[in-house]
């Protein structure tokens, strides 16, 4: 899935709010270019302010990520995954660990596997009507 309007953003916010049970955060999310990621080459970030249940994710434009597709991938992004995986950290927040290293790439990974079995669940879900 790729987001091509903030619309389309929106409405899966919204929808993947009310599956991960995040309706009572404040969340807004925007399709961003790389040079607003603050020099981090990464995919998605969430930036979660617990005490006050707010939070702002930033997706990666899909033009900054189709320049290093023909490099690195064989397929396009799947920004709905990458939502979802930014979604979930709202939940791990409390655990993930202060810095980068075995813990953070366990809890990385972890994240990732549950973004992507739910994005395929709500897929096969939604084709079986």
């Amino acid at each position: 899935m790729i987001y091509e309007t903030q619309e389309q953003l929106d409405a899966a916010l919204v929808k993947w709010q009310a599956i991960l049970r995040l309706q009572d955060w404040n969340i807004d999310a925007k399709v961003q270019p790389l040079r607003d990621f603050q020099g981090d080459s990464v995919w998605a970030r969430c930036h979660p302010k617990p005490k006050k249940k707010d939070a702002f994710i930033q997706l990666r434009d899909q033009a900054d990520y189709l320049n290093e597709v023909e490099e690195r991938w064989t397929r396009p992004r799947d920004m709905e995954v990458d939502l979802v995986h930014e979604l979930l950290h709202i939940h791990f927040e409390r655990f993930e660990p202060d810095e980068e290293g075995m813990q953070f790439d366990a809890m990385e990974a972890v994240i990732e596997t549950l973004a992507r079995q739910f994005v395929m669940l709500d897929r096969q879900a939604g084709a079986r009507g």
